[in-house]
């Protein structure tokens, strides 16, 4: 089971059951149903945040260098 602390966004995993009835009594804590994966932009969306923001690119170029052209946000 998942909790995670509603200040911190901080996910605790466990399987002991004391420890779940532990996090469930603690109001700081909501359990965690499905944590979500972001979902992984496609090439062709990559190549429009590229284009929007000026950066040139080859477009042969490959997803996983399109991606190293992106500024760290």
């Amino acid at each position: 089971m998942k909790f995670k602390n509603k200040k911190t966004g901080v996910v605790v995993e466990t399987t002991v059951k004391e420890i779940e009835e532990m996090y469930k009594n603690k109001s700081e804590y909501e359990e965690v149903k499905e944590v979500v994966k972001p979902k992984e932009p496609t090439k062709a969306e990559i190549q429009a945040k590229l284009d929007e923001l000026g950066i040139e690119y080859e477009e042969k170029a490959s997803k996983a260098e399109l991606l190293a052209l992106l500024p760290q946000e």
